[in-house]
């Protein structure tokens, strides 16, 4: 039996889509077992177990899976990436640790189709990270210290597939250029703490204007969350989770932010949590 504890994970962070990701401490510990009863059939941990024996050219046995934990499914907080990361750790485990977290991040953001989230969860820490032909290529920091998260994570949930197909194919150059330069401004300035620079570096184009329709109350909960003295705010990943940014009271934040929607109709659980900076690790 191994017990594989992940952590939850921010994605996108406004104009870092599909490449740009924070762990955060808000935890589920995944138990496998091999034998008893069998997980059911698609079972996001089992695929990742799957993936890792297949890589190995071993046959993968069959396991029971049980878990506990706070992560919220379909909130855009990384539930999916949490799963497969935790499959994964366990088949490594039981073959004996072949492989390195590089080839695990590999194997994850295959699984996942982008490594957004699977590099946060299974890193830790605010991680950019890139698929090439030759796998994932990636740089890790440490979130710059004094940094809170705030969140508003609403009752309804939000399936990212449905998500994604509102994005366009093609693009206006403006609309690119400004999410390519938003994003690396992003980057350095977490980088250095600056927190004046968030609210300009977390604003997107690309994804956030096609995704609002799906989220009732969103434009109101950003403008509380900054009213409230947030550095900046974004969709947490595919949404419907808020993210807002924060050097100073997050819990604050995070009740301006449930507020907010519950005005709108919705209610919203807040949250203010640290960066999660060890990712996936046994327990």
């Amino acid at each position: 039996m191994l017990k594989v504890r992940v952590p939850a994970s921010t994605s996108n962070l406004g104009p870092g889509l599909d490449c740009l990701g924070l762990a955060l401490k808000l935890y589920r510990t995944f138990e496998v077992s091999p034998g008893g009863p069998p997980a059911p059939e698609g079972d996001l941990v089992v695929q990742g177990l799957c993936e890792a024996f297949r890589r190995a050219g071993r046959k993968a046995p069959e396991v029971s899976v049980r878990w506990e934990g706070e992560v919220p499914v379909a909130r855009g907080l990384g539930s999916s990436a949490a799963a497969r990361v935790a499959g994964l750790m366990a088949g490594n485990g039981l073959l004996g640790e072949p492989f390195s977290k590089e080839e695990l991040l590999d194997m994850a953001a295959e699984l996942e189709g982008h490594p957004d989230n699977a590099a946060p969860a299974l890193l830790g820490g605010l991680v950019v990270a890139v698929r090439t032909e030759g796998g994932v290529v990636w740089v890790r920091m440490d979130p710059p210290d004094g940094l809170f998260v705030a969140l508003a994570v609403p009752e309804f949930s939000l399936d990212t597939e449905r998500a994604r197909k509102l994005l366009p194919g093609l693009v206006a150059l403006k609309d690119a250029v400004y999410n390519i330069s938003r994003a690396a401004l992003l980057v350095a300035a977490l980088a250095e703490g600056r927190c004046e620079l968030l609210r300009e570096a977390t604003k997107d184009r690309l994804h956030q204007p096609y995704r609002e329709p799906l989220v009732p109350g969103f434009g109101e909960v950003c403008r509380a969350a900054l009213d409230a003295g947030a550095c900046g705010v974004a969709l947490s990943g595919a949404g419907p989770s808020v993210v807002a940014l924060c050097f100073d009271d997050g819990w604050k934040v995070a009740r301006a932010m449930a507020d907010a929607w519950e005005r709108s109709g919705v209610r919203a659980e807040p949250m203010a949590l640290e960066p999660d900076r060890k990712g996936a690790r046994y327990v």
